[in-house]
């Protein structure tokens, strides 16, 4: 091979490594909801992150307040009533990371004002709006994973630009052969 040959060819790799990096984007998700915080892990393809170390932060740069790690289905939660905004970032292996911002104005419905109500009642109203709110919440988790993957546009676009730089390739590689 020649030298032209090794570097196009070099070319090529770098221009469809971004890729095959996106094959693989991790991303976070948290939510608040009486007094716990929920953590959702996925790659881009929708799987679940597992076992991923999850830091929770006051701010990007700020001291780790706490450190957990996601479950079988990349889920995560613990109690937490201190303030707001926290900072999450999501390690997801082999140097994929996430990170998510959780502002007070995104914690969940809460039930506050009970005064008049027994604390058992304030529990079932609790669960009762918990079990209400898990199917909206899981397909909200599902859009949110399918809308980042990429669609047949996307698709059909990236086999062109692959084709279309192998012939740009192949184009050159012949030019040269026809000179030697």
């Amino acid at each position: 091979m020649t030298k032209n040959a090794i570097l196009s060819f070099i070319v090529l790799l770098a221009l469809l490594a971004p890729g095959a990096a996106i094959a693989h984007k991790a991303s976070v998700y948290a939510f608040s909801e009486a007094g716990k915080i929920y953590v959702e892990g996925y790659f881009f393809d929708g799987a679940p992150c597992r076992g991923c170390v999850v830091e929770v932060r006051g701010d990007k740069g700020g001291s780790v307040l706490l450190e957990g790690s996601t479950d079988e289905q990349g889920h995560l939660e613990f109690e937490y009533t201190g303030t707001y905004p926290l900072y999450f970032m999501m390690a997801a292996g082999q140097g994929h990371a996430a990170s998510f911002l959780l502002d007070e104005g995104q914690e969940g419905p809460v039930v506050k004002d009970l005064e008049d109500c027994s604390r058992d009642m304030e529990a079932l109203v609790d669960a009762a709006v918990k079990a209400r709110l898990a199917p909206l919440r899981a397909e909200i988790s599902r859009l949110r994973a399918a809308s980042e993957r990429p669609g047949i546009t996307e698709i059909i676009g990236g086999t062109g630009y692959i084709i279309g730089l192998a012939g740009i390739w192949l184009y050159f590689r012949s030019k040269k052969e026809s000179r030697d």
